[in-house]
């Protein structure tokens, strides 16, 4: 029986602080993680996360003019994030950016995966890969259609912000490559 002046007791603050503490637990094992990279490792996972969450930023936005058959002007503007107009293009990047984070934290964590080419090859590579399916969708932009007439997207900067960490992820595996030679297999 609760106590007058007191709060009653909330049946669910063991099961929200058990939860806010696994999440707890998680990030701090993410962070000694991050902590037992060296430096070019830390700015591919940063590049490879700005990479992966550039994906929810704005990357298109369009208008398009339609006259109503009263005469009146109907403007419709639309705008799509990387993730709004998925595709193969989209889903590439995301695998792209979460294989190389996966590759760090596991390395970070100890385990030996050994490939045939070094860590650095494989930086370059994905960011290269990056680059060359950021480019490909900056000219293979979505259209809006209303009732028969069509508009081109323009380019935003979410997209913009996606080419710089590809191209900081390619140019991290680069110094990468030549600070360490390849070992191969």
């Amino acid at each position: 029986m609760d106590e007058p002046g007191k709060p009653a007791a909330d049946n669910n603050a063991p099961e929200k602080t058990t939860w806010v503490n696994q999440v707890l637990k998680a990030v701090s094992k993410l962070r000694t993680l991050y902590d037992r990279l060296g430096r070019l490792d830390r700015l591919a996972v940063i590049a490879s996360l700005v990479l992966f969450i550039s994906q929810v930023f704005p990357w298109y936005k369009g208008k398009l003019y339609v006259v109503e058959p009263d005469g009146r002007v109907q403007s419709i503007v639309a705008q799509h994030s990387g993730i709004g107009t998925f595709s193969f293009i989209e889903i590439a990047l995301l695998i792209t950016a979460a294989s190389v984070l996966f590759l760090l934290f596991a390395r970070a964590e100890g385990h030996a995966i050994r490939l045939p080419i070094s860590d650095g090859t494989l930086f370059a590579s994905a960011g290269v890969w990056a680059i060359f399916l950021i480019v490909f969708r900056s000219f293979d932009r979505p259209e809006i259609s209303f009732e028969g007439a069509s508009a081109e997207m323009g380019l935003q900067w979410g997209i913009f912000v996606a080419l710089i960490s590809a191209i900081v992820l390619a140019l991290v595996g680069l110094s990468k490559q030549r600070s360490t030679p390849d070992a191969g297999p």
